[in-house]
């Protein structure tokens, strides 16, 4: 998967574009994901990550720098 750009509420990847927020997998994008508390992310906003079980995560912050990872999603990930 490649981003081709980015810019305030338009990602194109691999020349697809997007209006909506997603979660880019190594083969795949998962369009128009909604997350429980706006711009805070929960484990529960991820299942469809750990299902995958991915590697790696990253996690963008959004063009304004808002998206904040709930200390409780930390914990998750780090298996405590």
């Amino acid at each position: 998967m490649h981003i081709d750009s980015y810019q305030f509420g338009k990602i194109v990847i691999d020349g697809t574009t997007y209006n909506s927020d997603c979660i880019i997998f190594s083969d795949s994008v998962k369009a128009n994901w909604w997350r429980e508390q706006g711009h805070v992310l929960s484990p529960e906003d991820l299942q469809s990550v750990v299902a995958a079980k991915f590697s790696v995560l990253i996690v963008g912050c959004g063009y304004s720098g808002l998206m904040k990872v709930a200390e409780k999603t930390r914990l998750f990930f780090a298996g405590e």
